[in-house]
């Protein structure tokens, strides 16, 4: 579903630039920019859960265990650092 709205979003947006390197530039970073919050969204989730104490469900496949905070913190830092710096 999320990528659906993403690439519907950057076509929506840069159609009227299309046939030019400006518009094709723009729906690169417009994905890029969507792709990277998508995914600090995701990361933001698991952090608020591990911080205010819900407990994450026990039958998952892949755990970090203790480093999962500190991982998830690199990563959306950085996953907003690339939505910054693609505008």
């Amino acid at each position: 579903m999320a990528v659906k709205w993403t690439v519907g979003l950057a076509a929506i947006v840069t159609f009227v630039n299309l046939f030019s390197a400006e518009g094709f530039n723009a729906i690169i970073a417009l994905i890029v920019v969507t792709l990277a919050l998508s995914y600090a969204i995701t990361n933001a989730s698991l952090i608020f859960r591990r911080l205010y104490g819900a407990k994450l469900p026990a039958d998952r496949r892949f755990s970090l265990g203790q480093f999962g905070l500190p991982v998830n913190t690199i990563a959306l830092l950085f996953t907003l650092m690339v939505a910054v710096f693609s505008l």
